[in-house]
């Protein structure tokens, strides 16, 4: 099958499944089936956000120390020479970012203070410490004229 066709189809399937799911929450809403969320015990509520913060945050472990995200966490603990500094140092600089943002800066998105601690980070171990692979990437960046691929040598 054609790169294009596959490409038009994948879009068409995810854009009818975003509007399926729109029209599926309008007749829930219509409905009044949400109502029903108010027997339910704030605990069980607070408890089930929880828990999916929990994966969230376990899920987000192996990449920031730069490891593959197949590795399990016990796997990890097993082999902590497969860290990579560099990139746990990159993932450092975000949340230090986005942390001081939320209190000193105001009036910029704490999350876009990240994004340029992140960007900054990765380029100056990159580009003045000689880092090889600070961490992944994709996409290409154009800075001063000169494209420079953000994309992890293969």
């Amino acid at each position: 099958m054609n790169e294009e066709i596959r490409l038009l189809l994948v879009l068409g399937a995810v854009s009818f499944s975003i509007m399926i799911g729109g029209l599926f929450q309008i007749a829930l809403g219509v409905s009044g089936i949400g109502s029903a969320a108010k027997y339910v015990p704030y605990t069980v509520i607070g408890g089930f956000m929880n828990g999916i913060a929990l994966l969230l945050i376990l899920k987000r472990i192996p990449p920031l120390l730069g490891v593959s995200d197949d590795l399990s966490l016990h796997g990890l603990m097993a082999q902590p020479e497969l860290t990579r500094l560099s990139t746990l140092l990159v993932g450092g600089v975000t949340l230090a970012g986005i942390f001081l943002a939320k209190r000193q800066v105001k009036h910029v998105p704490a999350y876009a203070v990240g994004l340029i601690a992140v960007t900054c980070a990765h380029y100056a171990l990159e580009n003045l410490a000689d880092v090889a692979d600070p961490g992944p990437w994709s996409g290409r960046l154009i800075f001063g004229g000169r494209p420079w691929s953000i994309l992890p040598a293969s």
